[in-house]
């Protein structure tokens, strides 16, 4: 029995109105992405349908995503990004001023989606976990936040069809 069980349906016209109101946010400048950026993005799809995955994105463009199957198995698929590609992520990251967020955003419900940022940049690490994106308070916070991720999402798109940046 699921008490609190109000996410699974939202979620998708959660996405949908983050995209258009995220994709006004503009990329820092273009300048020089740092020799140590590392970006790793965790979706975990909660009770719903959808996939839980794992992308990394190294700082030579290199990218991993393993997409977790129901019964335990799980999927790697491997690409490339370019140079031009990674200043666009790294922009997202200045303009949201990433490093600033709080380290983790959330609402008292169950079965909704968690999404995590993991960045690594200029000798610093940080790690955002936002859960039940929309319903957390700080809606501010949590449009930074998604500028990034569906940057990300563009760059490396997501195993779910109707997960879209």
């Amino acid at each position: 029995m699921r008490r609190f069980s109000s996410c699974g349906a939202m979620v998708f016209g959660f996405l949908l109105a983050t995209w258009a109101t995220v994709s006004a946010l503009e990329p820092g400048d273009d300048g020089p992405v740092p020799e140590d950026l590392k970006i790793s993005a965790r979706y975990g799809a909660g009770l719903s349908d959808w996939k839980s995955w794992t992308v990394t994105i190294g700082q030579d463009g290199r990218t991993q995503q393993e997409v977790h199957y129901r019964a335990g198995r799980m999927k790697t698929f491997l690409s490339k990004l370019t140079e031009r590609d990674l200043r666009e992520l790294w922009g997202k990251i200045e303009a949201a001023r990433f490093f600033d967020l709080e380290p983790r955003y959330t609402h008292p419900v169950t079965d909704c989606p968690t999404m995590i940022l993991k960045v690594t940049a200029n000798k610093k690490t940080y790690e955002v976990s936002v859960y039940a994106a929309q319903f957390v308070e700080d809606k501010a916070a949590v449009k930074r936040f998604q500028s990034v991720w569906s940057e990300v999402l563009r760059k490396v798109p997501s195993p779910n069809p109707d997960q879209k940046p």
